[in-house]
């Protein structure tokens, strides 16, 4: 028998804005990120993905768009790892984590560690 898929979705969302001189000059901007993550779980180990991301600055009229495949593996409760690639990709050192949004081959490894594993890990 075969189950359904299980759909899971996340967003990211980020803002900034700059006041800077230069040379007695002010300048000022505006800008955001947005990004969407959609995973499938195929077993209760593995999964596939998608994610698109984009990076807006309005002042300037710039905007940046990443879109990235990736295929995910759980090999114990709590700890997650992806390879994937990123078909259009783009870099901001300003966005800390955005380093998964170049172009190419991207490698994702997330744990995760909340008061309540921690509690589990100091109760013994």
């Amino acid at each position: 028998m075969v189950s359904a898929l299980k759909l899971i979705e996340s967003t990211q969302y980020g803002a900034r804005y700059v006041v800077d001189s230069i040379d007695e000059q002010r300048f000022t901007g505006y800008t955001d990120l947005y990004s969407t993550e959609y995973r499938f779980d195929i077993t209760s180990r593995w999964d596939i993905g998608a994610r698109a991301s984009t990076l807006a600055s309005y002042n300037s009229n710039v905007r940046y768009t990443s879109f990235s495949l990736m295929a995910g593996y759980s090999p114990i409760k709590n700890v997650w790892t992806s390879l994937g690639y990123n078909f259009k990709g783009f870099y901001d050192k300003d966005f800390d984590g955005a380093e998964s949004r170049v172009k190419g081959i991207v490698l994702d490894f997330r744990i995760k560690f909340d008061q309540h594993t921690a509690r589990k890990l100091f109760d013994k």
